[in-house]
């Protein structure tokens, strides 16, 4: 049978009827007991933090580590144990969205491009101690965006370039290592909610919040197609 516990100034129901009186102080006294029973016999043997709060989330198979954003900051999270192994974040700056890769030839380092508030992106690299004691955090370099919020961003497949785009109907390249941009692309009428590079071929992939899908050339620094 089903039980639910109202407040002492309400009726006490099951999913037929109303409870008499006795079956109601009974069926508490039960409840409470049991509680205080799994209180004695269960002890907390792991706790798990919180580490997404809506956002942006991806999966990094270079070091095998989950992350997502979590209350302004970008999270590593290991998901064998769901336990967090890394936070990057800048103070007072929050990260509006980010993308990965797998950045070094080691093992478990990651790339981390961020777009924050402040309008400027940041670049960091996360990556085991070589002790293996646990992870360690740098901030390579941040550089100045968009004129307004980024709202998308894509990593090349080699993990040299970065695409953004934001609200301000524009889509840019980057080249990551030197922080400055090599492709400044317009003609959205509408702010840019997702870039893509495609996997093989000098062409990213932009669309608007009105539907639109524009196709920009890298190599002739034009639009492809619409």
């Amino acid at each position: 049978q089903r039980w639910r516990v109202a407040p002492f100034s309400t009726t006490i129901r099951d999913d037929d009827e109303v409870l008499p009186r006795s079956s109601r102080v009974k069926g508490y006294e039960e409840a409470v007991m049991s509680q205080q029973q799994l209180s004695s016999l269960w002890q907390p043997v792991r706790s798990h933090h919180s580490f997404y709060s809506g956002g942006a989330v991806r999966y990094c198979e270079h070091a095998g580590v989950l992350v997502c954003q979590h209350s302004g900051s970008v999270v590593g999270v290991d998901l064998s144990t769901a336990r967090p192994l890394f936070t990057l974040q800048a103070e007072g700056d929050d990260v509006l969205t980010f993308d990965v890769w797998g950045d070094g030839k080691r093992a478990g380092e990651v790339g981390v491009i961020g777009a924050c508030r402040s309008l400027l992106i940041r670049h960091w690299s996360a990556a085991k101690d070589k002790t293996g004691g646990g992870w360690t955090s740098t901030l390579i370099r941040s550089w100045r965006g968009h004129d307004s919020y980024i709202s998308a961003m894509c990593v090349s497949p080699k993990g040299t370039h970065v695409a953004t785009g934001a609200t301000d109907a524009t889509v840019r390249v980057w080249d990551i290592s030197g922080g400055f941009c090599t492709h400044n692309f317009t003609g959205h009428d509408n702010g840019v909610d997702l870039v893509r590079f495609h996997p093989s071929r000098q062409v990213v992939f932009s669309a608007d919040s009105g539907g639109h899908i524009r196709i920009w050339d890298l190599h002739q620094n034009r639009q492809y197609g619409v």
